[in-house]
């Protein structure tokens, strides 16, 4: 064996584990991925869980806001003996149209953002199951590679041997290289 074999052996040998490494860690990375996925996705239905009651609360908040500010004002006007006729009505009504205005766009908006952490947690579902599926992918390179290697291997072995001086010896035994070497250094 001359140094240029050895440097091969070592290069098959170190290209072996790295494929290896490599596709332990894309492994490690899909497993990750897929965590993240489903992380984002129980994240995406709280987020929207909590906007929606949010919005819901608010909504009655506001609804009660206004009954309070429509009998507070009945109550006050009363009391000072102005009829809820005319120009007192108007402004009764006009809270009311104002409190349901306000209320009808807290409960909007509350939707808007609800639907929002609905797709920004679906984007984000989606990018990491992309990614969990190229590191899938990758993994199955490095297997391909890793087999590819051994091959190599094999093949400089099976080189590395019949160009040996241990074939140009007379050897009898076609058990093994070892029990080859063995019989040769008897003789």
């Amino acid at each position: 064996m001359d140094l240029s074999d050895i440097l091969s052996l070592g290069s098959f040998g170190l290209t072996l584990f790295s494929n290896i490494s490599q596709r332990n860690e894309y492994r490690r990375q899909e497993n990750s991925y897929l965590q993240q996925a489903e992380l984002n996705k129980r994240i995406g239905q709280l987020n929207a869980e909590v906007a929606e009651r949010t919005g819901t609360e608010t909504m009655y908040a506001i609804v009660n806001q206004t009954k309070k500010m429509l009998g507070s004002n009945i109550v006050a006007w009363s009391n000072r003996g102005v009829e809820l006729d005319g120009s007192p009505m108007l402004v009764l009504g006009e809270i009311a149209t104002m409190g349901q205005a306000e209320a009808q766009n807290a409960y909007f908006n509350a939707q808007v953002q609800k639907i929002n952490y609905q797709l920004n947690a679906n984007q984000a579902v989606s990018s990491a199951m992309n990614s969990a599926e190229q590191a899938k992918y990758g993994a199955f390179s490095s297997m391909i590679q890793s087999a590819m290697t051994v091959k190599r291997g094999l093949d400089l072995a099976k080189s590395m041997m019949a160009s040996s001086n241990l074939n140009s010896m007379n050897v009898n035994s076609s058990n093994s290289t070892i029990g080859s070497l063995k019989e040769g250094m008897m003789k």
